[in-house]
Formats: structure tokens, sequence, C-alpha cells
């Protein structure tokens, strides 16, 4: 086995001697104060906890702010407090109902109402929607008249479906307006007609009248065909009267349509949004 050896280093300090003595000696006079300053400070702390009382009640202003800060909550409407729905620091909502304040409507008509509102909303959207009303007409309180109209104005709306007046009314204006455009149509063909009989009768007409002037036709005969020729122009003058006139009956049969069923729509919507 074979050892290696290192050579030892020594690092020699200038006054090294005079290092030493400093650090060796105490500073007995610094020890002697703090150790009496020390000593003096905890026994005025001793002697101040000994003789001073400090009062369990501090009177005076404070400001508490909780983590949740308090939201003031307005009624809306004037009266009396009867009663709070909730208990003090329970958690709540918005929209929820916290007091009840004096008026003649109860808290229950209150719910009625609520669930009435909601049937009347499905009601607009869809109308089929069947409204059980309870049959007690002094129930609501204030809302006695609204709840009432309400009522009056499904009742009327339901009446106004299952009535036959506007159907049969409506249904006998449309066949008095297909009785008279038939009637248009027939016209129309007999004045086609009339209109190629009285063409024929105007050529002979004018046939005899020229025979007449060359003497080669009798007078009595041509007044006889200057009848017939004057009765088909009168007939067809009347065939297009008859058409303007169904014409005409067709136009206030149409507005007469119009308005009945205009004013179906106009009590349907009123029924439905008043």
């Amino acid at each position: 086995t074979t050892f290696l050896t290192f050579p030892t280093l020594y690092i020699m300090l200038p006054h090294s001697d005079d290092i030493l003595d400093i650090l060796n000696e105490s500073p007995r006079w610094i020890v002697r104060i703090g150790a009496t300053v020390i000593s003096f400070i905890l026994i005025l702390f001793l002697g101040g906890t000994w003789f001073i009382k400090y009062p369990e009640v501090l009177k005076g202003a404070a400001v508490v702010s909780p983590d949740a800060p308090t939201i003031q909550v307005m009624a809306k409407s004037d009266g009396r407090l009867m009663r709070i729905l909730v208990s003090d620091g329970a958690m709540v909502k918005k929209g929820d109902v916290l007091a009840e304040m004096e008026n003649l409507s109860s808290l229950d008509d209150t719910r009625k109402i609520e669930q009435l509102l909601v049937k009347g909303y499905q009601f607009v959207k869809n109308p089929n929607t069947e409204i059980v009303f309870s049959g007690d007409t002094l129930w609501g309180g204030d809302f006695q008249p609204h709840v009432a109209r309400i009522e009056q104005n499904y009742r009327l709306y339901r009446w106004l479906m299952t009535d036959s007046y506007y159907e049969q009314k409506l249904a006998s204006i449309q066949n008095q307006l297909k009785a008279q455009k038939k009637i248009i149509t027939v016209n129309t063909q007999r004045k086609s007609l009339t209109e190629s009989e009285f063409r024929n009768i105007t050529a002979a007409y004018q046939t005899d009248q020229k025979l007449l002037e060359e003497g080669l036709y009798s007078k009595s005969e041509f007044l006889k065909r200057e009848n017939e020729y004057l009765e088909k122009q009168r007939e067809t003058t009347g065939m297009e009267e008859h058409i303007i006139k169904s014409q005409l009956s067709v136009a206030q049969l149409q507005s007469e349509y119009n308005s009945v069923m205009f004013e179906f729509e106009t009590k349907k919507r009123d029924y439905l949004m008043a």
C-alpha cells in the first residue's frame, strides 16, 4: 500500500497576535450596561401589567363591512308591512317574495294570479290551451277586475271559435260569389251568341236598306227588318248591362266577405290581447 503525502500550507496574516487579543478580551462594560437596560425594561413591563387594567367593554363608533354588502329593497306599493316571509340570514335570489304588504289580495291569491298569467301566456301562443277558472268571483283582491276581464275575454274567444255565426255568414257570401260568377260566365256566353246574331241581322239590314234605296224592296218589309235589327241591338246592350251588374254584385260580395273576415279577426285579436 502506497500513501501519498501532501505538504502543509500555512497562511500567515499580519498582526495575527493583535487580532487574537482583541477577540479574546471581553467587553465587560457593554455587557453590564446591556443587561441592566434589558432587566429594567422587563421590570417596567411586568409592573405595568400589574398596575394597568384595561376595561372589558369599550365605547366607541365602529363600521362593520360584511363580505356580502346589504342591498336595499324598495316596496312597489304603499301600506303597512304585514309579515316577513324569509328568516334572518336566509339566502334569497332575485324575484323571491320577501314580505307581504297590507292589501286586499292575500298571498294565496297572488299565487293563483301568477298561475293564471302563465296559463294566459300559453293561451295567447296557443289558443287551444284550456284555462280552468275556480268560479269564485270574490278572490283576487285588487286584481279582481283584471281577473274578471281575463275570464270574460277567454269565454268570449271560446264562444267566437265555437259559434257558427261567422262561419255560416262567410259560407253564405262565398256561395253568392260563386253564383254571381257563374251568372257572369253564362251571360258572357249569351252575349257572344247575341253579338253573332246581331252581326248577321246588321248585314241583312244593310242589304235591305240598299234594296229599299234602289226601289227593289217594299217599305213595310224594310220596317220589319229594321225592328228586328233594333230589338237585337237592345238585347246585345242588355246582355252587357247584366254582365256589368253581376260584376258589381261580385265586388260588393267580396267587400262584404272581407269586412266580415276583418271583424272576425279583430275580435279574435282583441280577446287574445285585451
